[in-house]
């Protein structure tokens, strides 16, 4: 169900609900036909509990590096995606499942948060803007962030 009035371009996220347990998300038809997960709660692409990989990106075009999550199915290889779009990759590592995944995305950002990138939906088409920041941010080592958690949980 969307929260959007007009006509949206295939790309754009627009805030949608889902019917069936009203959790709120912004997504692009895109995306859904790439197979995206139309909600994170209730209508999952992928199995949540498969192996998935943390990586890192970076864009010197934009300035800017980016983390991400994604499956080891190979229709859902969003690092082709980023390099096909001028990314290098600075790292990838695969952890257990998607909770550790978005433990470790999550943990990335809020070390970042205060070196925003500037970069917008334009800049990725694909998604994943929202989780850039600037080159003049601080150096990020997804191992010892993974390491970090890994020893919490111990």
């Amino acid at each position: 169900m969307r929260d959007h009035e007009g006509y949206a371009r295939l790309g754009e996220r627009v805030a949608a609900r889902r019917m069936e347990c009203g959790a709120e998300r912004g997504i692009s038809l895109s995306e859904l036909k790439s197979g995206v997960a139309p909600c994170f709660n209730c209508g999952e692409a992928t199995d949540p509990d498969a192996v998935h990989i943390v990586y890192m990106v970076r864009f010197p075009q934009l300035s800017a590096r980016k983390v991400g999550i994604t499956s080891t199915e190979v229709r859902h290889d969003r690092i082709a995606s980023h390099l096909a779009r001028g990314g290098i990759p600075l790292e990838q590592h695969e952890v257990p499942n998607r909770e550790a995944a978005r433990a470790v995305e999550d943990l990335v950002l809020c070390a970042v948060r205060e070196f925003p990138s500037g970069c917008t939906a334009r800049d990725f088409p694909q998604g994943g803007f929202t989780e850039t920041w600037s080159d003049d941010g601080p150096d990020t080592d997804l191992g010892n962030v993974i390491g970090k958690l890994l020893n919490l949980n111990v």
